[in-house]
């Protein structure tokens, strides 16, 4: 099974339904819409939920619209999202490199 990992702080806002939605960059697990995975506590590494991804949807930061934002983070502007993917996946994340919104159901 698939696994998907995530801050602790985002746990209670996923299983309370508040956050559906995740944004992956370099998906080596090649998401797709209906598949069944494990929700993972990324500190941990221990499970907390199981979901189905209802959509998987591939952009980048460029071409992100304000649809895309629901069920999940808000940045102030494109350039703060950049730097929060540049944190997260390396100083090589750029404008246009690839990224998957993947929404899920607990």
């Amino acid at each position: 099974m698939k696994r998907l990992k995530f801050l602790p702080k985002h746990i209670p806002l996923i299983l309370s339904g508040e956050k559906t939605a995740t944004w992956r960059m370099k998906d080596e697990k090649n998401l797709t819409t209906g598949d069944e995975v494990e929700l993972v506590d990324r500190e941990s590494n221990q499970p907390f939920a199981k979901a189905v991804l209802t959509s998987v949807k591939a952009t980048n930061i460029t071409d992100f619209g304000n649809e895309d934002k629901a069920g999940n983070l808000e940045f102030q502007s494109k350039e703060a999202m950049l730097e929060w993917f540049r944190h997260t996946y390396g100083e090589d994340v750029t404008m246009g490199t690839p990224l998957k919104i993947v929404r899920f159901e607990v």
